[in-house]
């Protein structure tokens, strides 16, 4: 793993999912340099027919690897050791002091003694601020800060202020970065639809020239995740526009194309009664009955469904 290091362009093989799945063993057999390695040419992968680029893709395989969602297995507490032991051996490796960042992000629903965690989040904000000045342009080492500086209750316009403060030093963020920007955002509140459509403007001049405005479907798309009620009346002022919409769906699924986003785009444009739109989109997005069916559920379901294609071929108006 070692010839990943500064192997961009040398026309070596690139690191795989797979490499980044095995990434925690080499943790536990306490192979540091190894890891380190191969953190740093995971940096260097864009995110190519994925929503995950490299440094995304190797933080989600040690979480698969180290206890998935957390909690008080066995498992997610052993995880804690191994990141505190890389910490300990490698004091100024960003990709540790993320790792064990990303475990107390990781814990903190799960954790109901909040001695404990106010405990597990000071030593994460610890070993991060001590490779600050390394960390500071890693997408990753960002969003990690980031999300546990705003877990002790946050105000939207304070999460938003701390991506504004931090957004001009990194390097271009990647879909995870901003996905759990929205995640820190209060979304049960309308208060925070300002900071949300504040949120997708800095996300969509930060990757246009890579992304054109496909952050921002990636922000809403987010959203609707997190507070579903936003798609009851997900074009009313001051959420978002059906153009800008339409726009950045088209923008991310031609960067990475998806089934689910097809769904997506297909309903938002029977929600904005778009006719010519709806027609085109349903004519090339899956059904309600395949892998794709929770997706048609979030909208409504197979009712939705069908009310949209008769309406879109020409038969009636969608409820």
């Amino acid at each position: 793993m070692l010839l990943y290091l500064g192997m961009a362009g040398t026309g070596l093989a690139q690191p795989t999912f797979r490499d980044y799945m095995g990434a925690y063993q080499l943790l536990e057999r306490q192979a540091f340099s190894q890891v380190e390695s191969l953190y740093a040419a995971a940096s260097e992968q864009p995110a190519t027919n994925s929503s995950r680029n490299g440094a995304e893709s190797f933080f989600s395989a040690l979480r698969a690897r180290s206890g998935g969602v957390g909690g008080n297995t066995p498992e997610a507490t052993a995880a804690w050791d191994v990141a505190r032991q890389w910490v300990q051996a490698s004091p100024t490796s960003v990709p540790a002091a993320i790792f064990l960042g990303r475990l107390a992000v990781r814990d903190a629903p799960a954790n109901r003694d909040w001695a404990a965690q106010e405990r597990q989040t000071s030593e994460a904000i610890q070993a991060l601020d001590k490779v600050k000045e390394q960390g500071r342009k890693d997408p990753m080492w960002n969003a990690t800060y980031i999300a546990l500086k705003t877990m002790g209750g946050a105000t939207p316009a304070q999460t938003v202020a701390l991506v504004k403060a931090h957004l001009p030093a990194m390097s271009e963020p990647g879909e995870m970065f901003f996905e759990e920007v929205v995640t820190a955002l209060d979304l049960k509140s309308t208060d925070a639809l300002p900071q949300l459509r504040e949120l997708a403007d800095m996300a969509v001049q930060r990757t246009a020239k890579t992304r054109g405005k496909g952050m921002h479907a990636v922000i809403y798309l987010s959203a609707f995740f997190h507070a579903p009620a936003l798609r009851l009346a997900p074009f009313k002022p001051g959420v978002t526009d059906w153009n800008t919409m339409d726009t950045a769906l088209t923008d991310l699924v031609s960067h990475r194309p998806s089934s689910t986003d097809l769904v997506q785009h297909a309903a938002m444009a029977c929600v904005a009664q778009d006719r010519k739109r709806t027609t085109e989109l349903m004519g090339r997005a899956p059904g309600p009955n395949g892998p794709e069916a929770a997706f048609w559920r979030a909208w409504g379901g197979e009712p939705f469904y069908e009310r949209c294609k008769a309406w879109a071929f020409g038969r009636q108006v969608p409820a």
